[in-house]
């Protein structure tokens, strides 16, 4: 059920399921990385009256963005954020890394007091759930993000299993 072509950088690869954008990153986010996403969900809020969702899901592996990547990742949230629903960020991994990033968009999410629902998630299942029960992922069973997840992972990508 993706509605738009694939869209394969070097830090992440991304589609549009339903009123979803859904990405997954396995490297750190440039400012361009950003840029593209703004273009993505700018041409998404375009197509309809109806808001949107945001599944970002981050590889174990992936490293911290640096400031400026940040910082446009919050103007393009300030600037789109009226016609945002919810955000689901998926945190792979355990341990106290994968703990205190979560802890760290978990804070941001309360600080920041954007116009939409926010949570930081370590598995991918448990987000989806959530995203669900918002009512604006525009997909009616769970099952279309979930496979476009694993779709959009790297080792999938690359031909793997």
């Amino acid at each position: 059920m993706l509605r738009w072509p694939l869209k394969l950088r070097v830090s992440n690869a991304s589609a549009i399921v339903g009123r979803t954008h859904v990405s997954v990153w396995w490297h750190a986010a440039s400012v361009q990385d950003v840029g593209a996403m703004a273009a993505e969900l700018r041409k998404l809020v375009a197509t309809g009256r109806e808001r949107l969702s945001i599944l970002l899901v981050v590889e174990p592996d992936a490293g911290l963005s640096p400031q400026e990547p940040r910082r446009a990742a919050l103007a393009m949230l300030r600037e789109l954020g009226q016609r945002i629903c919810a955000i689901a960020v998926v945190i792979e991994g355990g341990g106290f890394r994968g703990s205190g990033i979560r802890a760290m968009f978990s804070t941001m999410a309360l600080l920041l007091r954007m116009p939409f629902n926010w949570l930081a998630f370590a598995g991918v299942q448990e987000a989806v759930r959530w995203l669900q029960t918002r009512g604006e992922t525009g997909v009616r069973d769970e099952a279309d993000l979930l496979n476009a997840v694993a779709a959009l992972r790297p080792h999938s990508l690359a031909g793997g299993e």
